[in-house]
């Protein structure tokens, strides 16, 4: 590309950044967070694998069983332990939040 042609190129150019509204001082609206929605189905495997590590598992409740343990439920996958039940009630998406497998920009899409 010869010299000519980069005179043609930056004569072309138009200063955008002084025509930007924050750049003038005009108050502008922050742009809503758009989520990414994630299948509940997904939202499990990443608690069961985040889970696994510590021998424990994320299991749904029978809808005989869903009074006394909550919809989503705890259990130990330790052998020692005879899968005892560690939590009862789980919320999924915040329990997802609190381990780091649900990120900001996320959300729980039915």
């Amino acid at each position: 590309m010869g010299a000519a042609a980069l005179r043609t190129v930056s004569s072309l150019h138009v200063d955008t950044f002084s025509r930007l509204p924050y750049a003038v001082g005009i108050p502008t609206k922050k742009a809503a967070i758009k989520k990414v929605p994630v299948t509940r189905r997904s939202l499990i495997a990443r608690i069961n694998r985040k889970l696994a590590h510590g021998s424990e598992k994320l299991c749904k409740s029978s809808p005989r069983c869903e009074s006394t343990l909550g919809e989503y439920f705890i259990v130990s996958t330790d052998p020692h332990d005879g899968r005892a039940v560690l939590r009862m009630g789980v919320e999924v998406e915040s329990y997802a939040r609190k381990l780091g497998v649900l990120d900001v920009w996320e959300e729980l899409g039915e």
